[in-house]
């Protein structure tokens, strides 16, 4: 469930990176940070995970333990995404955003708990709820 080598896997020169330095075990930096926005919330593995990829108890999280989580490092990690996006945007009038992942060569279990419940959820990744989100704005427009 950590994305290991990837600050090795994808350092490009001339690009700019920001690396959260800890494990999404600890904070997910890409879910919501609202659990009910969070589909995956649901399974412990919302912006702070409770549980693993087993549906196994990862730790206890108090709401004490979140709101620290996500003022210090959730919030501090999308100032600095936005903050290079900005700048980019600035200088060149464009950015381009790679979000960059590794993975083990055989999915976890839990994969295909996910795969069986996306077929009637629809939104249970948060890339696919913002992809729609901008398809549906790009209709309407």
């Amino acid at each position: 469930m950590t994305d290991h080598f990837t600050e090795d896997l994808y350092d490009f020169a001339g690009a700019s990176r920001v690396v959260f330095g800890l494990s999404r075990l600890i904070c997910d930096v890409e879910r919501f940070e609202d659990d009910e926005q969070e589909p995956m919330s649901r399974y412990g593995m919302g912006v702070c995970y409770s549980k693993n990829s087993d549906g196994e108890k990862l730790r206890d999280v108090t709401l004490e333990d979140k709101k620290h989580i996500i003022e210090n490092y959730y919030r501090a990690h999308h100032q600095r995404l936005s903050d290079i996006v900005d700048s980019r945007l600035e200088e060149s009038g464009s950015a381009l955003i790679v979000d960059c992942h590794s993975f083990p060569n055989a999915a976890s279990s839990f994969n295909e708990i996910i795969e069986k419940n996306a077929s009637s959820e629809r939104t249970i990744h948060t890339r696919e709820r913002w992809f729609r989100s901008i398809a549906t704005k790009k209709t309407k427009e």
